[in-house]
This record gives structure tokens, sequence and C-alpha cells, in this order.
């Protein structure tokens, strides 16, 4: 088995059409029932639901361990009965991507910044890390994001699974400014990945859709912090589809509403100014929502 196999099992099953692909068929060994660590929550069923409550599910082992001793347990347990894991953060895909029937781990407790260069601009964080604590983090340091979506409950790993990004044509997703990363395999193991080592599990892992592994910990290259200065404009939609590659590159983030029915939309578009200088918005994407 090569690492790619290795990572990716039991991330991973067969796209399926059929609703019972969700889990796997409940093992009869009492083992299962026995396992009940102190890091299993599931004791009274708890049920899990994503960020927009279009998703839910009761699984058999809800996880929130502390340790890495704690996480491959976890592993090999599910690995010798054939189960299924799946690694959420606030659950903010609306699909059923991070939903299973066997085991569910929230690595809340993994949330600790390790380490700030300011120097190199960089910072690292543990994987479970939410934004909102991570930018707060950085504006004490005159640190900033490059880029950002538009929540900021979502946590590091879930940032990078899903390929999350922001607006402006001149940007790119934010998993682009992961410089390095641990993960655990499904044996256990932990990998270091950078552009000199294991360089194609770095870029395998910007939106690896919870296939590759458990990331155990990133780090991001930021950039001096900023504000941003934001003007709104209301503009009837055909003058907007008509002028549209003049509005998005025009300035650094652009977003546009269109309102159904009313033939009309709202155009937001935000530049950066030098950190301290503006009376609008604080340093990056430092609120919750830009809006």
């Amino acid at each position: 088995m090569n690492l790619f196999q290795t990572l990716i099992s039991p991330f991973v099953h067969p796209v399926s059409s059929d609703p019972s692909c969700l889990s796997f068929p409940k093992s009869t060994n009492d083992e299962l029932n026995e396992f009940n660590p102190a890091h299993n929550l599931n004791k009274t069923g708890f049920c899990w639901n994503n960020w927009a409550g279009v998703q839910s599910v009761t699984p058999q082992f809800y996880h929130e361990p502390r340790t890495l001793q704690q996480l491959k347990e976890i592993l090999k347990f599910a690995k010798d009965n054939n189960q299924r894991v799946k690694v959420i953060g606030s659950g903010h895909s609306p699909s059923d991507i991070a939903i299973t029937k066997d085991h569910m781990i929230n690595l809340k407790h993994f949330d600790q910044v390790l380490s700030i260069d300011r120097q190199k601009c960089q910072i690292t964080a543990q994987a479970g890390i939410t934004i909102t604590l991570l930018n707060s983090v950085l504006d004490s340091n005159d640190m900033a994001l490059s880029n950002l979506g538009s929540i900021s409950e979502q946590a590091l790993a879930g940032m990078l699974a899903t390929a999350v990004h922001g607006t402006g044509v001149g940007y790119s997703i934010f998993p682009e400014c992961i410089t390095r990363l641990k993960l655990m395999d499904a044996n256990g193991d932990i990998h270091e990945c950078s552009s000199t080592e294991n360089a194609d599990i770095l870029k395998a892992a910007r939106c690896h859709l919870g296939c590759l592994g458990i990331i155990i910990e990133a780090t991001i290259q930021c950039e001096p912090a900023f504000d941003l200065k934001e003007e709104i404009t209301p503009m009837p939609l055909e003058s907007f589809l008509k002028d549209y590659n003049n509005i998005i590159n025009k300035d650094e983030h652009v977003r546009v509403w269109y309102y159904p029915h009313t033939e009309a939309c709202v155009v937001s578009s935000c530049t950066r100014q030098p950190s301290g200088t503006s009376d609008t918005r604080k340093n990056n994407f430092f609120a919750s929502r830009i809006s």
C-alpha cells in the first residue's frame, strides 16, 4: 500500500446513488459496544447538525479528542472494525460530505496557536482553531490573512479541506496560503508536508474534501495587516452585466448581490488601505461577516 492509499483509508467510500452507502453495516462484534473512551461523547445519542441545519446524523461514535494518542486509538478501532471516519469542523458545507453513522471527530480542542514568525509573516496553528480566534491573534500581531470567505466560524482544517475562497480576481483560494502542514494517516502515522517534503501530498491537501487523513496543524503565509475601504453601489442588473469585466477588475475585492424580480443588484467594492488609516473596515476580514 502506497502513501496515498494509507492516507485515504478509511476516509473515503465508493460513490453511489444508494443512500445506504452512507454507513457500513453494523458489526456484531461486542467490541463495538465496549469502545467507549472518555472522548466519545455519544453516550446518549448525540445528533450532529451542519452549519445551515440542512444535514444531520446520529453517529455511533462522536469524538472530541484532546491528544494525538486519542486520535490514533479512534483510527485503529475504526480500521479494525471496517468503519468509516469523518472529521468535522463547523459543518459549513451544505452537502452531506461530513455525514457518517460510524465515527465523527471534532477537533475543537486542537485550537492552539503554535508559533508566530512576524519576520516571515507566518503563523502555525492547530487544525481545529476557528478563523475568529486566528484573526484575533493575527490582529494583535499586526498580521492578516490574504483572503477569506464570508464567515469566520469555520475551522482552519475545514477551510483547507473545502478550498474556501474569497473575492478578488487576483487572489487564489485560501489553501494556497498553506506552506506546511502535518497530517495523520489511517495507520496513525504523522507526515510532514511542504514544498520540499511530500510536496504532492501538500498539493492534494488543498481541497482534499476529507479524503486525505486528519490535518493536525498548518502553517499559513500571511501578510502585514491592512484595512478595507468599502463602497456599496446599487445599480440596474443590465448595467452591471454590460460593464461586468470593468467592475470586477476595478477594485481588489468585489461582490455582487442580485435581487430576483427587481432587475437590480448591489455591488460591494473593497480596496486595501494601510492599517490604521481607514475609519471604515478594520484589519482584513476581522469581522465575522464583511457585509
